[in-house]
Order: structure tokens, then sequence, then C-alpha cells
């Protein structure tokens, strides 16, 4: 049984700081932040390792296995290698001695992955040409097949029905070993060592079969110091293993080093964002002048995976001066016609429906499911669509989505709380004049100071408290109506006074407040209630 939500990638809640870097990177919106913490969504990933690669604080990782958990789980137990690993290591060291530190390194057997492309590259181009539906997309990296599922359901057609040429290598090898050394398929264990996080998931929840022949992954990143270790020692005896062929060693390591660039109407595609925008082009049919696109998510390829060691173009080069000793070793098609007797009778070939995968199911009643599409794009309208991912999901689209389908309970806009903010604060910053239009209140005297900035409002009758806690730039409420009342407003430098109830002022008051500039404004109202506006237009 399919092992629906099984995912290699894990997050380490201990090391993540809410930065957000892989919220604005996940192609699949998997990713969301509920306090400062990141979580994932499980039926959106797709294990690109997108998040592991942009991390700062290494929070994202992958499940792999342990080498010496391995050793004990088979009676046979074989090492599994893409050619990306040849490049990790400097070309002093050729295939064949890196090979031999991995069997020294406690396996039974070791191979790479060669035969399987070998076999693509010799019956992929008739396949392509009779496909029915162009442009073909190439089945080998399995983070684009998931991306196909979540985002393109309706390119699957497209998809080329051969398995990878890591599984159809695993298949080939397990065969051929039971039959040479008498042992039960089951007591022959393949462990891959992987650059990819999407191989590791598609160990235990492959696409396009019922199951892998693949038993275990140890990422090169694990393996890599002990392999290195190894052939620093000078105990690995270099044995000849099967040499890689051209088209194994440049499957799927660069977009200008691919097996099938040579075909005619081909594309190579990689990264996973550029994957995304190649992919709309083919759903918008822009692309139907095309054959076949081979599409790999990490940058670079598998050379860029998020679990190698080495700078990809470092690696490149490595791969590359490999390559040149091969020029000579190209594709062996004696054996061609048992490949597509392989490939007829379904032995590599993805036999199994590969199906949509629904991420954002509404409602299963289509009424509701519409008026809650109707309240998404309501909510949408109203945000800023500058999707920040501050509010902790990867776009304004996701957030009002993550709030209809009751997978957020709040409803608050960080950028809108930090505008409106922003607009009380240019609100608060009033004049007096803002404050006597606001509150209907009459001017005594003090006209000249009714630019005077207000910031706050304090109301007290006792000169001397005032005197000891009253800030500058406040509104005096007083039912004191004596001269020494705008003394006190001109030493605190306070903005006006206020006299509640319509209390008589003198006159020798008004001309101070005049020599002063300090307004002096006259209101129906008692003091409580002229507080009470106040704080409506200054504090709220």
């Amino acid at each position: 049984m399919e092992n629906k939500y099984f995912h290699s990638v894990i997050l380490k809640p201990e090391r993540c700081i809410g930065c957000t870097y892989c919220l604005r990177v996940c192609p699949t919106e998997a990713i969301r932040l509920k306090n400062k913490k990141a979580s994932i969504i499980a039926q959106r990933c797709i294990d690109c390792g997108e998040c592991i690669r942009i991390c700062p604080n290494h929070a994202k990782s992958a499940i792999t296995d342990n080498i010496e958990d391995i050793k004990g789980k088979f009676k046979y137990n074989v090492a599994l290698v893409l050619p990306v690993l040849y490049g990790q290591f400097d070309t002093i060291y050729s295939p064949d001695k890196i090979l031999s530190a991995i069997k020294y390194l406690g396996f039974d057997d070791v191979y790479d992955i060669s035969q399987g492309a070998e076999i693509i590259g010799a019956i992929a181009e008739d396949i392509i040409k009779n496909h029915s539906t162009k442009p073909v997309i190439s089945s080998s990296c399995p983070a684009i097949l998931r991306l196909i599922q979540v985002r393109f359901p309706e390119l699957i057609p497209n998809i080329l029905d051969i398995e990878t040429p890591t599984e159809i290598s695993a298949r080939i090898i397990k065969n051929r070993i039971s039959k040479e050394k008498g042992l039960d398929i089951k007591d022959i264990g393949i462990t891959l060592i992987t650059p990819c996080t999407a191989r590791v998931t598609s160990i235990k929840n492959p696409i396009g079969v019922e199951h892998s022949f693949i038993d275990s992954s140890i990422s090169i990143k694990d393996i890599y110091v002990p392999i290195l270790k190894a052939l620093s020692s000078g105990n690995v005896n270099e044995t000849k293993h099967s040499m890689p062929t051209l088209n194994g060693i440049i499957c799927n390591n660069s977009d200008d080093f691919s097996m099938f660039s040579s075909y005619r109407k081909s594309l190579s595609v990689n990264g996973i964002h550029n994957a995304i925008s190649i992919l709309e082009e083919i759903e918008l049919g822009r692309l139907n002048n095309l054959s076949f696109i081979e599409i790999a998510a990490c940058p670079g390829g598998c050379l860029g995976g998020p679990l190698v060691v080495e700078n990809r173009y470092i690696a490149l080069n490595n791969i590359k001066n490999i390559a040149k000793k091969l020029k000579n070793h190209v594709i062996d098609k004696s054996n061609i016609n048992s490949y597509f007797e392989m490939y007829n009778n379904g032995s590599i070939r993805l036999v199994k429906s590969i199906e949509p995968r629904s991420v954002t199911r509404l409602d299963l009643d289509i009424k509701k499911s519409i008026k809650k599409l109707n309240l998404i794009q309501n909510i949408l309208d109203k945000l800023p669509g500058i999707n920040c991912g501050i509010c902790g999901s990867p776009t304004c689209q996701a957030f009002a989505e993550d709030f209809v389908t009751g997978n957020r309970s709040d409803y608050i806009c960080p950028v809108q709380e930090i505008e409106r903010k922003k607009g009380l604060k240019e609100k608060n910053n009033m004049i007096v004049k803002d404050i006597m239009d606001r509150l209907n209140l009459k001017l005594a005297a003090g006209e000249s100071g009714l630019k005077r900035e207000i910031k706050d409002v304090y109301t007290c009758d006792l000169l001397s408290w005032v005197m000891a806690h009253a800030d500058a730039k406040s509104a005096w409420v007083t039912i004191q109506t004596h001269v020494n009342i705008v003394a006190v407003a001109v030493l605190l430098d306070l903005s006006c006074i206020i006299i509640p109830e319509n209390a008589e002022i003198s006159d020798e008051t008004k001309n101070k407040a005049d020599d002063e500039s300090i307004p002096l404004l006259i209101s129906d109202e008692n003091a409580y209630k002229i507080c009470y506006e106040l704080h409506q237009e200054l504090i709220r």
C-alpha cells in the first residue's frame, strides 16, 4: 500500500528561528509559520529539498539510513551509486577506486546506474517518437513528477512511462545477483548513495510502480567522509568494476550535458523555478513544437542536489574530465531488442497510474465550495498582495485559503497592521486647530498658537500637580481660569488649555494667552467627556 504521506524532508523545530526563507522558495507552498516555527504540509511537499538547501540554521534535514544499521539487514548488501558521486572527489580518484572504497566500507558489491541509463538511452527515442502527447516530459526526476501531480496534473499524460535509471539498475542487479549467488531476492539489499531527497522518498513512496527495488539510502553528505578516509588510508584495493557509460555518467548532470541533448526538438531544463516556468509554458501550449523535455528539479541537475558536498560547478568539471575518457564508450545497441522486450513486458515501465494530488479541496459540497472560493477572493481583494510571508503563509492567496479552510484562526495581516498603526500615528500628528474643529471647541484666546502640535491629553486642577506630571505637547483640561494657568502652560510647553462647561475666563488670562500664543479653548462638555473624546482622537 502506498505510504501516502511519507516524506524524507524533515523539520528540526529546535533549530528553526522563523526566518521565512523556506516559505519563499518552496515551489508548492508546503510550508507555514506558526508561533515563529516552520511546519510542513505533508500533502503539498514534493521532497525537492529546496528548504534544506536554503535554511541558514540547518533546521531542515533528510531521513536517510546509517551504514552500520544496513549491514545486518540483508545477507547480501549492494551499494548503488549515481555518477554524481564521482564528481564529489578529485579526479585523482577514478570511478573504480571510488567504488572499491565503498565496497571496503562493508558492502558485498557496488554498482553505478549506468546500465539503467544505457537502456533508456537506447530505447527512449523510439518511444518518444510514438508517444501520443507532446512534448514528452522525462520521468527521471521524482521531484518533478510530484510537482506535476500537485501543480500541473493536466500534464500527467505527457510523462514518459519509463522507470528511472536508478530503479531499472536496481531491478536488473537484484535479479542478476539472485541468479548468480542463488539468493532469494528478499535476502539482497540495495542501498542507494543519493544526492537527492526525492529519491529517498521514492524508496517508500514510489511513483508509477508498485514498489521500489531499492531498500535503503545513504546521503552523499553522510558517506563522503568515510569514503575519503578509506581512499586516503591506502587500504583500498582498486578492483575493476563495470565502467560507467557515457550516457550513464552524464545522466541528469547538467543542462548542457544531458543524455538527451542530441535529440531533435528537445529541451533540457534544471532548477525548480525554471521547471515551473517551463511547465507553465507547456500548459499554455506554447511548446508544442518540441518532442521531448528533460527537467531536473535541482540547479545543475543531480550535481546540485541538496545532499551533495561539492560545489556543483567543480563537480561538473570533474565529471566532464571523467567523461573525456569515455568518449568512445557509447550506447551498446546490440541488446536493444531485449531492452524493448523489457519495456513491452512492463519490466521497466511506469505501470501504475500517476494520480493528481489534490491539495486545496475547499469542500465536498460544490455549493459550499463556490461560497468558500468567493470568500477567498473577497479576502484576497482586501490584502496588500505583496506576498511577503510575514503572516506565516507564503502568499496572500495562501493566507486567504488558510483562513477559509480553517488552517489559521487569526485574520491579521501584519503589513496591514503596520499600515494601520502608521495611519494612526499620522492621525495623531495633529495640531490644536484639528482638535478644536473635531471637538467643536470655541476659541477664547491665543489664536496664533493654533498650529501647536498635540501629542497627549492631561487633566488636573491642582497647578503644582500639573507642574510635576504633565507632559509637553499635551492638551490640558482644567476648570482653573486664572492667569497662572497660562504661565504653567508656557513652562511645560503644553499645546493648549481647554476650559470645560463654559467656565468664565478673565480678560487678564485671555490677554496673557494671546501674548504667549497659548490657545484657550472653551467647551460645553464636562472634563470627563472632553478627555474621552480627546482619547478617541489621540490615543486609539
